[in-house]
């Protein structure tokens, strides 16, 4: 069974859009959608110890616009094989 082995990572941004208003119609026209940021930066997986992450690093996303769908990385961590060492010891034999 999957459990989360961190919590979540939300990256945001902010959008504006200017809107003027015609005092005398009170028409309100709206511009384009703009930002001062459109990039999220590439976000490095936590290391788990006994864990292996199937990303090492999400990658850095440009161009995010208005009317963009939202991007959504999933890190999978996966168990690591167990080592052990069994060493045998014969009580009975002879050192010589």
């Amino acid at each position: 069974m999957a459990q989360k082995a961190k919590r979540r990572c939300v990256r945001n941004t902010s959008l504006q859009t200017p809107a003027y208003v015609n005092l005398v119609t009170g028409h309100i026209d709206y511009r384009p959608w703009t930002t001062t940021d459109d990039t999220f930066d590439a976000v490095t997986s936590p290391v788990i110890p006994g864990y292996t992450a199937d990303k090492l690093v999400v990658p850095a996303v440009s161009g995010v616009h208005a009317g963009a769908a939202d991007t959504v990385e999933v890190v999978t961590y996966v168990k690591d094989a167990q080592k052990a060492i069994i060493k045998y010891v014969n009580e009975k034999a002879m050192l010589s």
